[in-house]
């Protein structure tokens, strides 16, 4: 039945798992432990992300890999998105109208890295600069 719904052949993802729901639905007990499974796998994805992320705030940065970071951005963005985002009249919404705004979630998540860029480019110019 689910291969049906995928249109698909699942050989290939042997892996993943196939739901089987009886046809009338789930039990009211049924139910409860789905929620309650759901609920403590919830709770270990919070505690291994903050894991995760207090392990990686401790690892120190190696110096190396800073040096391997580009010294100028305009190669690594290209001429034209640099020339956009160093100018003095820079509108991240003006380059997403332009060119990337395909769903409004990708919009910001691009909005908002766009900025982080500009900020960088900034900090790269003023290097430049001095």
């Amino acid at each position: 039945m689910a291969k049906l719904l995928l249109g698909e052949d699942m050989s290939d993802k042997w892996w993943l798992l196939l739901p089987r729901v009886p046809s009338d639905g789930l039990s009211e007990q049924s139910r409860k432990k789905l929620d309650h499974t759901h609920n403590l796998t919830n709770q270990i994805l919070k505690a291994c992300m903050s894991i995760k992320n207090s392990a990686l705030a401790e690892i120190e940065v190696p110096q190396a890999y800073f040096e391997a970071l580009p010294k100028n951005v305009s190669p690594c963005l290209g001429d034209f998105l640099y020339r956009s985002i160093t100018s003095d009249n820079f509108s991240a919404d003006y380059l997403l109208g332009i060119h990337w705004r395909k769903t409004l979630l990708g919009g910001m998540i691009v909005k908002e890295m766009v900025n982080q860029m500009k900020q960088f480019a900034a900090k790269d110019s003023s290097r430049e600069r001095a």
